[in-house]
């Protein structure tokens, strides 16, 4: 008997359980359909919005290989003059411009911007390669391509002789990028500016510093024979 009772308050506490859910179910049927259609519609776009993004990133990809072998192409071919070279790769600008102008938000627009920079800056335009570089680094910022477009920066902003700014995009990568097999270079660089603003301290600090943790690097030889210049430029016997 007693086991009976306990299964019949069981079943009876089911009964009532199911029966307020249902209720609930009822009073508020309208605001559940609505609830589970915007998680429907909500989870379809996220998907949606995904394959577009792959699909643009795949398209863009495309065009971009397909210039950039032209560019190589162009770079490689020994039997063009030095205008000649210059008007191709001025005329492939415009063609990744076209990258960038179409995809502005993908990997390959940032390749765009760093290879017209490039061109550029190769035939002394700085202030113009400044520009897409600085548009380079800002789109996927994390990537390959979005550093080199800053160590572009900093390069065209020492041809400009603006070594303030020079300086802050260098230590940009060094902050940001600091696992990069880079940062020896911009490291280097980073104690020529020093050097060229007679800044013989900081510039030692760079040189040591590649020696004492970049010793793997080839840049640590030059960085040695650095330290040594500057010994005897400021008389200093110290490392």
């Amino acid at each position: 008997m007693a086991k009976s009772r306990k299964q019949e308050l069981k079943e009876d506490t089911f009964t009532k359980i199911t029966k307020k859910t249902e209720q609930f179910i009822v009073n508020n049927l309208k605001t559940i359909l609505l609830a589970i259609s915007a998680v429907v519609i909500l989870g379809g776009a996220y998907f949606a919005v995904n394959h577009v993004l792959s699909r643009k990133e795949k398209e863009a990809e495309s065009a971009f290989s397909k210039i950039y072998l032209v560019y190589s192409d162009a770079n490689a071919d020994t039997s063009l003059d030095d205008g000649q070279l210059k008007d191709k790769l001025m005329t492939l600008n415009e063609d990744f411009g076209v990258v960038l102008e179409l995809y502005p938000k993908s990997s390959a627009a940032s390749r765009s911007a760093y290879y017209i920079g490039n061109t550029l800056y190769r035939y002394e335009e700085y202030e113009e390669a400044l520009e897409y570089y600085a548009k380079g680094a800002r789109i996927k910022q994390k990537s390959y391509s979005a550093l080199l477009c800053v160590q572009g920066e900093a390069s065209c902003y020492e041809q400009l002789e603006d070594y303030q700014n020079a300086q802050n995009r260098y230590n940009h990568i060094i902050d940001k990028y600091g696992d990069s097999f880079l940062v020896p270079m911009v490291r280097f660089s980073l104690g020529q500016i020093y050097e060229k603003q007679t800044m013989y301290d900081d510039a030692r600090e760079q040189y040591n510093s590649i020696v004492t943790d970049y010793s793997w690097s080839s840049w640590a030889d030059l960085a040695e024979k650095k330290i040594l210049l500057l010994k005897s430029i400021s008389g200093d016997d110290e490392a």
